[in-house]
């Protein structure tokens, strides 16, 4: 993938749920916030299992990592603030 095929910088930086980070569950909610500093994307990423999360624990990726780790939310990183993506299951 290369960023001609994308409308966000790679290196923006977005918060993973520690599920998806640490145990690698599938990425079933991302919700984009206004983003608080020139190298944030506003996006947050999560299993959305209903447990309880940790904010602590969470960890900050680039958009590319994520995109790497979930190739399906290409086209739609480029949503406003706002923005909520949910699915019921991945793919």
């Amino acid at each position: 993938m290369s960023s001609d095929d994308i409308d966000i910088d790679l290196s923006l930086a977005a918060t993973v749920c520690m599920h998806v980070a640490n145990d690698r569950h599938p990425i079933l909610l991302a919700e984009k916030d206004k983003p608080i500093a020139p190298e944030d994307s506003g996006w947050q990423f999560m299993c959305n299992t209903g447990v309880e999360e940790d904010d602590d624990e969470s960890q900050v990726w680039a958009i590319g990592e994520v995109l790497e780790f979930e190739p399906s939310l290409l086209g739609k990183l480029d949503s406003p603030s706002g923005a909520r993506l949910v699915r019921s299951k991945p793919g």
